[in-house]
């Protein structure tokens, strides 16, 4: 058995759409909930640290569905979609840390980034929440995501799985060339 917190006086908030619960109980050992409910219904052991949570509510974790950690730093669709690569990475760990902060434990990552964001939260090098990451995502033809009228200069950006740096193609190029 490893240490064991419980969280007092809390109002419950528990994720599956009942009234919050007032006056709640919630015992934690090792980063694992193993007991919630009302006061009279949660037995207090002995050796838990007690913090008495009188006035906060506490509530699951908020799970984002669909992110883009590191874009969306300018209003005009154009400009963030070709953000330099190095710039959108170290947003994205700015974001992935107001993320967690505000709540949000969870999240499936529509970028790049995704991957690596992943990889740094699991390794501690940065806090953020899990990330399901997605890669690159897909577009229709003439959709939101379809670069084939982009500039040329555009399109030689290095992508996995497309134009290199050189112009030689890997496979799909990322313009539709």
């Amino acid at each position: 058995m490893g240490a064991r917190l419980a969280i007092t006086g809390v109002t419950l908030v528990d994720g599956r759409g009942g009234d919050p619960l007032e006056r709640a109980v919630v015992v934690v050992e090792d980063a694992t909930i193993v007991a919630a409910g009302a006061e009279s219904e949660v037995p207090l052991d002995r050796e838990a640290q007690v913090v008495d949570a009188a006035g906060a509510t506490l509530m699951p974790g908020i799970i984002d569905a669909h992110c883009h950690l590191g874009g969306a730093s300018y209003p005009d669709e154009d400009r963030w979609v070709l953000e330099d690569d190095r710039y959108q990475a170290i947003a994205s760990a700015a974001q992935a840390r107001e993320m967690l902060q505000h709540g949000v434990t969870s999240a499936r990552d529509i970028s790049v980034n995704g991957t690596r964001l992943r990889t740094a939260i699991d390794r501690g090098l940065i806090s953020g929440p899990r990330i399901v990451p997605c890669w690159r995502g897909l577009s229709r033809r003439g959709g939101h995501g379809d670069a084939r009228g982009s500039p040329p200069r555009w399109c030689g950006r290095p992508t996995p799985g497309g134009w290199s740096p050189t112009g030689r193609r890997r496979s799909a190029p990322p313009c539709g060339r």
